[in-house]
């Protein structure tokens, strides 16, 4: 199930057993805060938790080398996040707050000394940069190489044996989509099949 980041989302999953996708524009560290205390909720109701617990999402473009492929998607992508998915009801964190819908206590399981810089990056999808995309962990652009390593390391280093993949972040042309699929499929998809997650590091 998709999480919402909120302690409310990830208790109901740890208590039903039920595998998550954390994320939520959240960077490495905030998403093992996410699992490590998805795992506790999974302990507290008998249950272990597994790389098949872990869903992970990933944003993929697959082009002769990095530079190309921040040059091609990138564009699409900020307009995503500034016109499409900016509308207000996943980044307005006060008036979710405001209207009870979202308590103050929703995220006090991620550690302080992530919480300020997670805050700040929910609620600013609108100002997103070209930079931002770059330092993002779970944005697995470049060259087909460069491609199966980013997504390796994520599923190791979260520990997740699933990925959620998007090729078309924002209205991408057609043609430009099905290019990044195919060579996705011809260029990375092989040697993902045959790497095996067997561990969550963080649990």
């Amino acid at each position: 199930m998709p999480v919402t980041v909120s302690k409310e989302t990830i208790e109901w999953a740890g208590r039903e057993n039920i595998p998550i996708t954390p994320g939520a524009n959240a960077n490495l560290v905030v998403m093992q805060d996410m699992i490590r205390f998805y795992a506790e909720c999974l302990a507290k109701n008998g249950h272990s938790i597994t790389p098949d617990h872990m869903v992970l999402r990933a944003n993929v473009y697959v082009a002769d080398n990095r530079q190309q492929a921040m040059k091609e998607a990138g564009p699409y992508t900020l307009y995503f996040f500034h016109t499409l998915f900016s509308h207000g009801s996943v980044s307005n964190v006060a008036n979710q707050q405001s209207s009870g819908y979202r308590s103050e206590s929703d995220y006090e399981y991620i550690r302080p000394e992530n919480r300020e810089a997670f805050m700040g990056a929910l609620q600013s999808f609108r100002s997103m940069t070209m930079k931002d995309l770059e330092r993002n962990e779970q944005v697995c652009w470049g060259s087909p190489e460069e491609v199966r390593d980013s997504l390796i390391t994520l599923a190791d280093t979260v520990g997740g044996a699933t990925l959620l993949l998007n090729f078309n972040q924002g209205a991408m042309p057609h043609d430009t989509f099905v290019r990044n699929l195919q060579r996705f499929g011809e260029e990375v998809l092989p040697a993902l099949q045959t790497h095996n997650v067997t561990t969550v590091p963080i649990a």
